[in-house]
């Protein structure tokens, strides 16, 4: 694993993780998150300076404060067909739901328990 950490390490230039959901119910935490990284190499269709977008979701089981399990589930966008650079994809006409904020009390996932995640959303509909 840690093999992988240092070679994923020289692929990327940056990482940013995004919580988008979190739902708790007594031990269990199920989380919703947006992955993006920033390549520095080339891969498939993306140039260095392109977006890698992973959504995931990720189930925490814990006892005693400490993850006992972990299952993640991840869809990456294509990255293997070349896109447009010259048109952006236009956003569906219509409402929309939109994730405006959220913010959990201890972000370092290595200290969370399930107590820890009162999440504050803030959610816009247009």
């Amino acid at each position: 694993m840690a093999e992988d950490l240092a070679r994923g390490k020289k692929l990327l230039r940056w990482e940013h993780y995004e919580v988008l959901e979190a739902l708790t119910v007594g031990d269990r935490v199920a989380l919703q998150v947006r992955w993006t990284g920033i390549v520095d190499v080339a891969i498939g269709a993306l140039q260095p300076g392109d977006s890698m977008i992973c959504d995931s979701g990720i189930f925490l089981k814990f006892q005693e404060d400490k993850i006992i399990e972990q299952h993640n589930y991840d869809c990456f966008e294509d990255f293997l067909t070349p896109r447009n650079r010259a048109s952006k994809k236009a956003r569906p006409e219509g409402p929309r739901l939109s994730l405006t904020q959220v913010s959990l009390d201890q972000p370092a996932i290595e200290r969370l328990s399930a107590a820890d995640f009162p999440v504050r959303l803030s959610l816009t509909i247009s």
